[in-house]
């Protein structure tokens, strides 16, 4: 056999590398890129695989004498400030670690106190954070919180009629190990008192992997069938998994201390029946013979003293999804139904009916959907976008609060995880950000708490710190067992500060006033009143603003947790095909909230404007520019800003980016918006002079097709080639920055109205749309209209229907708000007067906002009304021609729009 020799080596290893960075910086799933991390970092990550790694990361998990570092951590615990704390936990001794507080000091083993402090050192260790839960006020006064059901039910155990206090947490493989859950039931339980062990299995879920500390010990004949499976459970109740006997099988339970267990039967025709055996001794027998399969709850009180419980099954089938076990004295238990793979997808397999009758059986005081790793996972791969998980989270959260209404309930957002680097390094998952970013919004459009899971590791990238301690599995998405105690430990102990909290906050009675500092607010709404002395505010201008909380809770979410993209694209004519006003706007949010870079970018001509603003563009070759405007004919596919370039073959679009706010260590994220027609190849495009390959199928038909793609850097030059043999039409590209921040896209076409945007393809408009996933439209028409006759204004009002229409297709989760036009003038036999149907466009305009839902910004009375746009020239803010405003005033404009949108912002908390 013959072998490479020489040079023939060095080019197969030049090749090789060549197409390891193409790979790389492609737009693909991690787990199909040779160096996922090239696209963050770009130059350790190619320094790292072309040079050995002076020190690999271990293969397997390092192991840790975490007593010896216990030993060697002097502790230091911060106190809690119980002094106006109600009495149910006075008579904790103030000088105990507040991590232990209110436990029960009989309960406690010296064990307890062993295992807080080892887990304190691993915190410190790691870095890791005793992060808060959040926990929304859901009325005025704050009286009333998510978690208020819950910690009521707390106090009551302490009360003349205790109840069960019952959690039940929904989630995936993460909890079916039942480390984190288990230590945070153990400390519940050492807090409140135990009311047994809960739900339970027949038998682990994935039989013959994990513990089985959460099911029997069952003989091997049942049949296990999942709504994870290749064919997915149908009939699955909440559990998502359905246990059948078609023979004669048993499981067997610890029953000490146990007083009373409830079967989770499905009674069916020619149902069998369960014998139920306490040690050794038939105490019970139900019948699971029905006249159609429904769910039946079977409770049989169990001896005292009872050591052995044993489930029998008789006669024909018998499907048992689960017992719960308790102990009928006060105290907590928490249910653990974890199924490997779930999402909130998968979850919404489960038959929704039976879910709602066998979680309403629990009656449970608290749920925690403890979800979204799966998710975050599954959008790395590009299997969905986080639109679609967003939405699937909510279904999962709708269903939660029909089954259980009187509950409280909680979102606990994914841990941290990585991936591991071809040098032995791990990079984070960045999907993880986003699904906890839209879980903490989600969370106050419920009224749920939410609680952080990443930021109590540490932050993105504490996945690796915990790889170092020996506390995560090699895929970095499990925690070993100690690692998911302390993840337990520490949501255990965020639960507790909440209610210390909660009792610190509210230790008055409902409806009384806010304590001092605190704001009395109607959620989802801004407080206008005015305190005694007060200077009046200055006149607000935006209507409705409570239209704008979906868009709120985006920068909440931005602001708070430096989580995600908040994108808004603004949709007119001249006055946003300036950049002006919308340059000013983008600058004005960043400077608060964080830029993410310049946005969308119509196809074209050199312009000044854009070159000012750190963007260039040009032609070569032979190219056809044209509008909307200039064809009037209905239905043709327009870019966003109405425009389309149309290149012959040879013909080039060069546009640049220099972002500001971007740096070498940014990863750029760039679109392409072009039309695609049978028989013509894509174009050819290079960044930075290197060729990009595009790898798609010819196109069935003609239809717009945007192109996403990656590059290392902040700044970026682009060339888009037509490689024939047709007509190339190319509408625009977008530049964003992959780090949180605003977007502001301007799509204006100077002389436009809104039925001349209605007019466009609309197909091909929210492809476009939608690939831009905005968080907010900002409709910025009507002054065009307002020059037209008033038997005109029908035009108008019919055009916007169809734009509702598009925009919510596009972006069903997105927020409006439209901007009145700006006051015009039109010259009459030399004498300027009033524009001739202004008034009528503005109250037009105002009622379209409130048909569709959107806030209202009256522009024209912000300048001053009737005639303000002659003053405003005479201030050198306007132009001549009594319809433009010049650069200095469209600054100005926008300064007062994002004055008052900030200040209802500022104003702003969640809807309940």
């Amino acid at each position: 056999m013959l072998l490479p020799s020489g040079p023939h080596i060095g080019w197969t290893l030049a090749a090789t590398l060549s197409l390891g960075l193409v790979l790389s910086f492609l737009p693909l799933p991690e787990a199909l890129r040779p160096l996922p991390a090239l696209r963050e970092n770009p130059k350790e990550t190619l320094l790292a695989a072309v040079t050995p790694p002076k020190k690999k990361k271990p293969v397997t998990p390092v192991q840790i004498d975490w007593d010896k570092e216990v030993a060697a951590e002097p502790m230091v615990f911060e106190e809690l400030d119980l002094s106006d704390v109600e009495v149910e936990i006075a008579e904790v001794r103030p000088t105990e670690p507040e991590q232990l507080k209110a436990m029960a000091p009989e309960k406690r083993t010296a064990k307890d106190e062993a295992d807080t402090r080892r887990w304190e050192v691993i915190i410190r260790k790691v870095e890791a954070a005793h992060t808060a839960v959040v926990d929304p006020c859901l009325d005025a006064d704050c009286s009333k919180t998510a978690l208020s059901a819950y910690f009521s039910a707390l106090k009551a155990l302490r009360g003349d009629e205790p109840k069960p206090v019952r959690v039940v947490t929904i989630g995936t493989s993460l909890i079916a190990s039942d480390h984190i859950t288990d230590t945070t039931r153990r400390l519940l339980q050492l807090r409140h008192g135990s009311g047994g062990l809960g739900f339970m299995f027949v038998d682990r879920p994935t039989r013959g992997a994990g513990r089985t500390v959460r099911s029997g010990t069952a003989t091997e004949g049942w049949n296990i069938e999942k709504i994870t499976d290749e064919s997915p459970f149908a009939a699955a109740g909440f559990t998502g998994v359905g246990f059948t006997a078609l023979t004669p099988q048993t499981t067997r339970y610890d029953a000490s201390g146990l007083r009373r267990a409830e079967l989770f039967v499905v009674q069916q025709p020619g149902g069998g029946a369960i014998e139920v055996v306490a040690d050794g001794q038939t105490i019970g027998r139900v019948d699971t013979e029905g006249p159609k399969n429904q769910h039946a709850l079977e409770r049989v009180g169990l001896p005292e003293n009872s050591k052995d419980l044993t489930f029998r099954t008789r006669g024909g089938p018998v499907r048992l999804d689960g017992v719960a076990l308790e102990t009928e004295l006060p105290g907590v238990t928490l249910d653990s139904l974890g199924l490997p793979g779930a999402t909130a997808q998968v979850l919404l397999r489960e038959n929704e009916k039976l879910f709602a009758e066998q979680l309403a059986a629990r009656s449970p005081s608290l749920v925690v959907l403890m979800i979204g790793g799966n998710d975050a996972f599954d959008m790395s791969l590009n299997r969905y976008d986080a639109v679609k998980g967003r939405a699937w989270m909510q279904q999962m959260i709708e269903r939660v609060k029909r089954a259980a209404p009187e509950s409280s309930c909680l979102l606990a957002s994914p841990p941290d995880a990585g991936i591991w680097r071809m040098d032995d390094t791990i990079a984070p998952r960045k999907q993880t950000q986003e699904v906890a970013a839209y879980m903490r919004e989600l969370a106050e459009k419920n009224g749920c708490a939410l609680w952080d899971m990443q930021a109590a590791m540490g932050g993105e990238g504490a996945i690796a710190r915990w790889w170092d301690a020996g506390l995560m599995n090699r895929d970095l998405v499990h925690p070993l067992a100690l690692g998911g105690d302390v993840l337990g430990y520490l949501f255990e102990a965020a639960l507790e500060r909440a209610r210390v909290a909660h009792h610190k906050r509210h230790g008055r009675r409902p409806g009384s006033s806010p304590l001092p500092g605190e704001k009395a607010r109607v959620r989802g709404q801004t407080s206008r009143r005015l305190r005694h002395g007060q200077t009046p505010p200055p006149r607000r201008y935006l209507e409705n603003p409570e239209a704008l909380s979906p868009f709120f809770a985006r920068l909440r979410t931005l602001e708070r947790a430096h989580i995600g993209r908040v994108a808004i694209v603004q949709i007119g004519a001249s006055h946003t095909a300036a950049h002006f006003f919308t340059d000013e706007t983008r600058k004005l949010l960043s400077d608060r909230f964080g830029g993410a870079g310049r946005g969308y970018v119509a196809a074209g001509k050199s312009s000044p404007r854009l070159e000012q603003a750190g963007v260039t563009r040009s032609l070569a070759g032979t190219w056809n520019v044209s509008d909307a405007l200039k064809q009037r004919t209905s239905g043709l596919p327009w870019g966003l800003t109405g425009i389309r370039a149309d290149g012959q073959p040879g013909a080039r679009l060069l546009m640049s980016f220099e972002e500001n706010s971007g740096n070498a260590d940014d990863t750029s994220h760039l679109q392409l918006h072009y039309l695609e027609q049978p028989n013509q190849p894509p174009p050819e495009v290079t960044i930075d002079g290197t060729l990009v390959p595009i790898e798609q199928p010819p196109a069935a038909e003609t239809g717009v097709r945007v192109l996403d793609f990656a590059a290392p850097g902040g700044k970026h030059q682009i060339s888009v080639q037509n490689v024939g043999p047709g007509v190339l039409s190319l509408y625009g590209m977008s530049h964003e920055l992959m780090k949180p921040g605003i977007i502001y896209d301007a799509f204006g076409l100077p002389g436009s109205t809104a039925s001349v945007f209605a007019a466009y393809d609309q197909q091909a408009l929210a492809v476009q749309l939608n690939a831009r996933q905005p968080d907010l439209f900002v409709f910025f028409f009507g002054t065009n209209e307002s020059a037209l006759p008033p038997d005109r204004l029908d035009e108008m009002k019919n055009a916007y229907p169809q734009i509702f229409k598009t925009a919510r297709r596009s972006a069903p989760d997105a927020a409006c708000l439209i901007l009145a036009p700006t006051d015009r003038m039109s010259a009459r036999k030399k004498v300027w007067k009033e524009a001739e149907s202004i008034t009528e466009v503005v109250e037009a305009m105002r009622e379209i906002a409130r048909e569709n839902g959107c806030a209202f910004w009256d522009t024209r009375a912000v300048m001053g009304g009737k005639g303000s746009i002659d003053v405003w020239r005479k201030q050198g803010l306007a132009h001549r021609d009594h319809v433009h405003l010049n650069p200095e005033g469209y600054r100005k404009l926008a300064g007062d729009l994002i004055s008052e949108l900030l200040r209802d912002y500022d104003a702003w908390s969640p809807p309940p």
